[in-house]
């Protein structure tokens, strides 16, 4: 099969709902790096037992808020988190950027988490000029 084969494949595949799905478990802290390649490649990816073995199981605060700002700078993103918070289905959208996002991210991390990610998906992602307006409070 061809290189146009494979694609046009890939396409139909797309198109009937048969979204290849990257599957991971464990702490999501690790998955942060999936997460962003994931936007770059708007490949979906499914998370499961996200810190089962922690004390306090599932998603913390950060990391949801997180997603939160991917699905700002990102147009068509879909999260869903089941109830327990230990299951994170992400299937990015298209990078818009933040040219008129203004995003609280809280205190329970440091600028430099968020920051982290939204350097790469700016500079890889975006092909305007974005600019990110974060506060910390």
């Amino acid at each position: 099969m061809n290189n146009n084969a494979k694609r046009r494949k890939q396409i139909c595949d797309i198109e009937n709902g048969e979204d290849n799905i990257q599957e991971a478990k464990g702490k999501l802290e690790l998955e942060t790096k999936r997460l962003v390649l994931a936007t770059l490649t708007t490949t979906p990816v499914l998370i499961k037992d996200i810190h089962a073995k922690d004390t306090w199981s599932g998603l913390c605060p950060h990391e949801v808020s997180l997603l939160r700002l991917l699905e700002k700078v990102c147009d068509g993103c879909v999260v869903e988190i089941n109830e327990t918070g230990k299951k994170l289905k992400y299937k990015p959208g298209t990078v818009i950027g933040g040219r008129n996002v203004v995003y609280d991210c809280g205190v329970s991390r440091s600028i430099g988490y968020f920051l982290e990610s939204l350097i790469v998906i700016d500079s890889l992602g975006c092909s305007q000029e974005a600019y990110f307006n974060m506060a910390q409070r």
